[in-house]
């Protein structure tokens, strides 16, 4: 198999290249997945948070903010170790063997904000997709800024109609949000 330092991983995660993505899946899954379970998380747990991380480095170097500074191995280890440790409550992380991985590279804090920020992402999107199809419609439009005019026009109602169910389909998406038992884990560690 082919071998590709730092900067050829981050031209090749960029491109979507299937010979990268493969090399880094093959080289650098393992030691996630060992990581994971050792700290009690399954075969499962390893893959979405392996899958979250390449993720959160591809939205960096699609961004253009994107610097390792020891090996992309260890960045890509430092970061699935904070996703694993946000996930898990601070009872259960076993801090022992967290310590043996105090080698890899540490995650900068506005790193940790752009983490912060694609969990409560995560979690605005589920439950935007559990809102009715009328509230999704209208609340996807007022994003894209469109004139409630034209939205009432669309959805062949009143403009009335459509500022009060605005209104009712957003305190609906802020009430399921904050009763979320995830909403406010990521920063209370």
């Amino acid at each position: 198999m082919e071998s590709y330092n730092t900067d050829e991983i981050i031209a090749g995660i960029r491109s979507q290249d299937p010979n990268v993505l493969r090399y880094v899946y093959l080289n650098f899954f393992p030691e996630v997945k060992l990581f994971v379970l050792k700290n009690g998380g399954s075969l499962q747990d390893a893959k979405d948070y392996f899958q979250e991380t390449i993720i959160i480095v591809y939205r960096k170097i699609k961004e253009g903010n994107f610097s390792v500074n020891k090996s992309f191995q260890h960045y890509l280890l430092g970061i699935c170790k904070y996703i694993l440790i946000e996930q898990k409550s601070k009872d259960m992380v076993n801090e022992v063997e967290l310590s043996k991985y105090a080698a890899y590279e540490r995650v900068p804090e506005n790193e940790f904000e752009q983490i912060r920020k694609h969990y409560e992402y995560k979690l605005y999107q589920h439950h935007f997709r559990q809102l009715g199809q009328d509230c999704q419609k209208i609340i996807g439009m007022i994003l894209q800024k469109i004139p409630i005019k034209v939205i009432a026009e669309e959805m062949s109602t009143t403009e009335g109609y459509i500022h009060s169910r605005k209104y009712k389909c957003k305190e609906q998406l802020i009430t399921n949000i904050k009763s979320d038992p995830k909403f406010g884990k990521v920063d209370e560690e």
